[in-house]
Order: C-alpha cells, then structure tokens, then sequence
C-alpha cells in the first residue's frame, strides 16, 4: 500500500503576493484591494443634495423674515422726513432797527474803519428807506470797495479782510452796481462827478488806467465849475505820459463819504 503523500503547503506565486493587477471589465476597472468603492461617496453625495432640497426653503424663509424685520426697524425708527415746502425766511435783527439810525450807524462805524461791521447796516437802510438818495448807494459802494482793500493783522502777519479773490471780485462788482444807482439818483453836476470819480478810483487801483483816466475826465466835464476835478484829471493823464517818471503820484486808495 503506497504511502501516501503528507501535503505541504507551497509558497505562492510572486505575482500572489504583491497582490493581482485589476483586470478592466465593462465598466471599467476593478478597484484594487483596501481602497473604497465609489458606490458609498456617491451615496453620500446624494443624501447631501437631499438635506439641501430640505433646508433651502428654510434659509430662504429667514432671510426673507431678516430683511422684513430690517425694514420695519427702518421704517418704524427712522427720523420722519418733512414734506418740501417754501422757504421760510430768516428774520434780521436790523429789522427792527429803524432806517435812518441804522444808515447813522454805518456811517459812524465806516468812519472808524470798521468796514465790515457797517455793511449790515447799509443793507438794513437800503431795505427800508422810503425816499431813496445817492449818498446812500455811493457811500455802501465805498464801503464795498474799501473791504476789498482792508487788512486785518493775524498771528503777526497782514492778511486781506476777505477771504478770497472771488469775494473780493463780488465786493466789486456790487461796488460798481451800487455806483451806477447813485450816479442815477444824483440831482446836480458836483454829485455826478463825485461818483464818477469814484469809478475812477477803483479803476486806477485795481490796474485799469486808461478806463480810470476816461472816468476823470467824465467828472471833470460833469461839472466843469471845480477846478480840482480838472487838475486831477491833467495830473493822471500826465502820469500815463511818462509812466516812469519819478514824479508820478501814487492812487489814493481809500474812498472817502459823502454826507
């Protein structure tokens, strides 16, 4: 009786223990041992895209109940907005002042060289004043041109009263308007050539010579009886003759008031 064999295990192959190279089926490759399948992270995708069916009319809830809670506080603490209506004006305390005192105040404080301080009373007189007169629009026109000139010292240091060239410029221009209504209301020869010697004035300064000598000559023709208008005309058209001459006299600057 033959002996029989006793089994004895043999090693496996190589290519057994290094494990077996997936084999392509008809859809696609075998996954290799140990690694997960795709099946359960399709799962999992699939249960995420459920929860957010779930929750998305919820959070769209809250936020539409968020945003109508913010208008309500908006709308229930906001600072009610008053309907567009006119313009109410703002009352002046010169009001109250009387023309005439408030014209006598701009004088005294124009004498004093408080010009910036009189021009709210010129403005109170030429609102109230019954029987208008030159010597008001003449005088409020020199107060407007002497601001133009005014310095006031700050820190040390002389600066403009005003607080730029374009205010300066308006001052002027209001100067020149105020003049043109005083030159109107003036009854006789000596006050036209007053104020048109004032234009003359502010046209010398301001570097206009030509236009300040035609307004000389203008005074000097409006009333030919004063010999001083006649010389100041001479005077200044000599001084445009012979620019660098020594003798030429400086404009004066400062524009005086008419009582």
């Amino acid at each position: 009786m033959s002996r029989r064999r006793k089994h004895e295990p043999r090693a496996a192959p190589e290519a057994e223990r290094r494990g077996a190279a997936p084999v392509a089926g008809r859809r696609g490759a075998v996954p290799e041992p140990g690694r997960r399948s795709g099946a359960p992270e399709a799962g999992r995708r699939r249960a995420a895209a459920r929860r957010l069916r779930l929750w998305a009319p919820v959070a769209a809830v809250v936020v539409v109940g968020a945003a109508a809670l913010l208008a309500y506080r908006a709308a229930r603490f906001a600072t009610p907005r008053r309907a567009p209506g006119p313009a109410v004006p703002v009352a002046d305390p010169l009001d109250a002042l009387a023309p005439g005192a408030a014209y006598d105040s701009a004088l005294a404080l124009a004498t004093r060289g408080r010009t910036l301080e009189c021009l709210p009373f010129y403005q109170r007189a030429l609102r109230g004043v019954r029987q208008d007169f030159w010597q008001l629009h003449c005088n409020y026109s020199s107060a407007l041109y002497n601001l133009t000139l005014q310095l006031r010292r700050r820190r040390g240091i002389d600066l403009p009263e005003t607080r730029s060239s374009l205010e300066r410029a308006a001052l002027l221009r209001e100067a020149i308007r105020e003049s043109g209504i005083a030159r109107a209301l003036a009854a006789t020869p000596h006050e036209r050539a007053i104020v048109i010697g004032l234009l003359g004035q502010l046209a010398h300064v301001y570097g206009f010579p030509w236009e300040a000598f035609i307004a000389y000559r203008q005074a000097q023709f409006a009333d030919p009886s004063d010999p001083a208008l006649a010389a100041r005309a001479n005077r200044f058209q000599w001084s445009l003759e012979h620019p660098t001459a020594p003798g030429a006299a400086p404009p004066d600057t400062t524009a005086r008031i008419e009582r």
